[in-house]
């Protein structure tokens, strides 16, 4: 889940762990009064997610493409389904 979307005390925490490490455990409190032990490990950082303006021309590119290569698999196919040939030697 991206660093962003935990509470501002688990990102702290969070933030300077390396993968396969635990936090000490940090007591939650929700608005509600109830509360909670968090202890939590690191599995994996993932790159952040770039913004959609930032990729949309990349994107576009490759779905032109992948959509050009597609219809020209399918151009080639038919071509060879009308086609015969003769070897002669």
């Amino acid at each position: 889940m991206p660093l962003q979307a935990l509470f501002l005390e688990l990102q702290q925490a969070v933030g300077s762990l390396r993968p396969g490490e635990t936090i000490d455990p940090i007591e939650f409190r929700d608005p509600s009064g109830g509360s909670a032990l968090l202890i939590v490990q690191l599995a994996s950082k993932q790159p952040e997610a770039q913004p959609f303006e930032k990729v949309k021309d990349k994107m576009l590119e490759r779905a032109y493409v992948e959509a050009t290569e597609r219809q020209r698999k399918q151009w080639l196919q038919e071509l060879r389904q009308g086609v015969y040939i003769d070897v002669r030697l």
